[in-house]
């Protein structure tokens, strides 16, 4: 049967830090449940707290995901093929986000529960965020893309073996960019797992860290953020700014926060799994500790 998650929650009454920099404000959740279908026919997916409606592309398509015990639906999850035309914009199975849903945020957080279920190649994106340099093909007039411009990325696995987060930023007419990366283990294909990979991005000391399984996996410094990129008008999440490969994998839980996840609500996430989120409330105006919120997803029938 069928189910749709609802959304509850149980106030805990625990404290915060004060200090923190910038704390992570959830602003988008994506849990993969259907939300209907938009103008083209294409199937779209909720944002449980930013009201942001993503888009399905291609076949990539939304499933239930089963106990395996109990085989009760326990939750949604989107399926992509890793198939597609690298160089057109709609031709591939892929998702897409609103466009600038982030392009605020100096210091942001990235969090997923993501498992890959295929090798199409180097440079599968679990998500590119940004803009890209564009061509126009000379038969037919369609815009085609070109390479990536201004972004923040993180791809399965890099040339170098890695999995890996970018930035990239152009500056004087184009004419000069740098892009910055840090890099993380790499993690298995085809093992059926969902893993927790979360990036976060201090602003303040411009240091990128990468964290899978609820651990510190990789921390480099990166300059650039997504108030320097211009219109994040591409807000993908297993295609490329570039002609690289699509990703092939399933995505449980998406999430973008602005501000920084610490490692300690890094580590609670991933014990308390995707179906679960606890985050520490802070009200920076009054620098007074508010409660902490548990949102559960449960199960009811639709």
């Amino acid at each position: 049967m069928n189910t749709k998650l609802l959304t509850t929650a149980l106030v805990l009454g625990l404290g915060a830090s004060a200090f923190a920099a910038e704390s992570a404000t959830l602003k988008h959740r994506y849990s993969f449940d259907p939300a209907g279908y938009d103008a083209e026919g294409r199937l779209t997916f909720e944002d449980s707290v930013g009201d942001k409606t993503g888009v399905c592309y291609g076949n990539a398509y939304i499933d239930d995901i089963y106990d395996p015990v109990t085989y009760e639906v326990i939750g949604s999850q989107m399926i992509l093929s890793g198939e597609g035309n690298v160089a057109s914009f709609t031709d591939g199975s892929f998702a897409a986000l609103p466009a600038n849903i982030m392009s605020g945020f100096s210091s942001f957080s990235i969090e997923m529960w993501v498992k890959c279920t295929g090798d199409k190649g180097n440079w599968m994106r679990l998500y590119d965020f940004g803009n890209c340099f564009t061509t126009t093909d000379d038969l037919t007039g369609e815009t085609l893309i070109n390479g990536g411009h201004n972004y923040t990325m993180m791809t399965w696995r890099s040339a170098s073996g890695t999995l890996r987060s970018g930035e990239r930023l152009y500056w004087d007419n184009d004419s000069q960019f740098r892009e910055d990366v840090v890099d993380a283990a790499v993690l298995p294909i085809g093992d059926d797992v969902f893993h927790h990979i979360v990036y976060t991005y201090d602003s303040e000391t411009q240091t990128g860290k990468i964290y899978t399984d609820g651990a510190i996996a990789g921390s480099g410094s990166q300059e650039f953020n997504p108030t320097q990129f211009g219109d994040m008008t591409n807000m993908w999440l297993g295609k490329p700014q570039f002609r690289d490969y699509y990703f092939q994998g399933n995505y449980d839980e998406f999430r973008i926060y602005q501000g920084v996840l610490s490692a300690a609500e890094v580590s609670n996430n991933y014990k308390l799994g995707a179906n679960k989120l606890g985050i520490w409330v802070l009200s920076r105006a009054s620098r007074s500790p508010l409660p902490r919120i548990l949102f559960t997803r449960m199960n009811i029938c639709r």
